[in-house]
C-alpha cells in the first residue's frame, strides 16, 4: 500500500500540477475522438434494498461513437481561475439491456428486454473555479 502510495506521489510529482501552473489570460482547447462504455447499474425495491432486492437492471456493452469535446479556462484576475468544459458523445453501436424482476436474487423476470445503441448522444458540461497556490514560473 505504502509502495503504491509513493509511485503515485512520484507520477503527480513528475507530471507537474496543473493548477499550480500561471495559464494565459484565456485558453480554449478542442478534442475529438472515438468513446466507448460499459455500464451496469441496479435498484432494489426500496430503500432497505429488499422487495425485491434487484428491481431493475441496465447494462451497457461496448456502447460508443464519435466524442466531441471543448475545454475553457480563463485566468479573471491574478490567481484566479474560471473554468468551463463540455463533451458530446454521438452514439453508434452497442447494445442496452433491460431487466426487471419480482423476487429476490434475480428471480421471477418480469422484463427481459435487449436494444441496439445505434442512435442517440451522451453529454457531460462542468464549470469550476480556482485560485493558484503556487506560481511554478515565479517560484523557481
Amino acid at each position: 500500500m505504502r509502495r503504491s502510495l509513493l509511485t503515485c506521489l512520484a507520477i503527480i510529482t513528475a507530471a507537474g500540477l496543473y493548477a499550480q501552473t500561471t495559464p494565459e489570460k484565456l485558453s480554449l482547447s478542442l478534442v475529438t475522438g472515438y468513446e466507448r462504455q460499459d455500464l451496469k447499474w441496479s435498484i432494489a425495491g426500496n430503500l432497505a434494498g429488499e422487495n425485491p432486492n434487484v428491481y431493475s437492471e441496465l447494462q451497457w456493452k461496448k456502447v460508443g461513437g464519435l466524442s466531441v469535446a471543448a475545454a475553457l479556462e480563463w485566468n479573471v484576475w491574478n490567481r484566479v481561475l474560471l473554468t468551463a468544459d463540455y463533451a458530446n458523445v454521438f452514439i453508434k453501436s452497442g447494445t442496452v439491456s433491460d431487466n426487471d424482476y419480482n423476487g429476490d436474487n434475480r428471480t421471477n423476470m418480469v422484463y427481459d428486454e435487449l436494444f441496439n445503441a445505434d442512435k442517440g448522444y451522451l453529454r457531460d458540461w462542468g464549470a469550476g473555479g480556482g485560485y493558484i497556490i503556487i506560481n511554478k514560473k515565479n517560484s523557481a
